[in-house]
């Protein structure tokens, strides 16, 4: 029993460090000197001067932010760390996917992939990563529905049906949207999140 509140305090310690991090950098970070010396210099035509003052909003919700993760309760928190770990497994499934539809259009072949060791072997090797992330997903997410989080896969099974090489690349393109879309409708379905955390952030502070 020791041993596992040990490994709770631990990991209450750890899942926080992150945020004392991004304070670290937001104070050390002075937005406002940062433009001013783009202001003095040869660079008044920098595009990043037209973002003076969202980059000033945006620094100061980066300080709510970590202050609200840094006292957030720890089961919130680890949700919190899943769900960024979903998106970033979603992310690298439409990467294998983009990176294996350019390499398609590299070869130019369109005919049955047994026929061609190369592109039998690009097929395999998308096919597995494709895979190895949709599980991670539905593990990380602790649901059976794997079709939630293979979108991404369209593009190889329009491969598999030998699918012309430009309607591939339409199809990553929607699959990029349909993934995008199901990300909106969570945010959508989950809009009192952000109000909920911030109201257990505010709690966790109190005791």
């Amino acid at each position: 029993m020791a041993a596992k509140e040990k490994l709770e305090a631990v990991l209450n310690v750890a899942l926080r460090v992150p945020s004392i991090m991004l304070l670290d950098v937001l104070y050390r970070w002075d937005v406002s000197s940062f433009f001013q010396q783009i202001q003095r210099s040869s660079l008044n035509n920098n595009p990043l001067f037209q973002y003076k003052y969202l980059a000033l909003n945006m620094h100061y919700v980066g300080y709510i932010l970590s202050v609200v993760l840094l006292t957030l309760p720890r089961q919130h928190l680890v949700q919190l760390y899943l769900y960024f770990l979903t998106a970033l497994l979603l992310y690298a499934g439409h990467q294998i996917s983009r990176d294996y539809v350019r390499s398609e259009l590299e070869s130019g072949y369109e005919g049955p992939m047994y026929l061609e060791p190369l592109s039998m072997n690009r097929f395999m090797t998308a096919l597995i990563g494709q895979l190895v992330v949709c599980t991670l997903c539905s593990c990380v997410m602790k649901t059976k529905q794997i079709w939630l989080f293979s979108a991404h896969m369209l593009p190889l099974l329009a491969r598999l049906c030998l699918v012309p090489l430009e309607t591939i690349v339409i199809i990553n393109k929607f699959a990029m949207i349909f993934t995008g879309l199901e990300v909106l409708y969570f945010l959508a379905s989950n809009l009192l999140v952000p109000y909920n955390l911030a109201k257990s952030a505010y709690r966790e502070l109190v005791q």
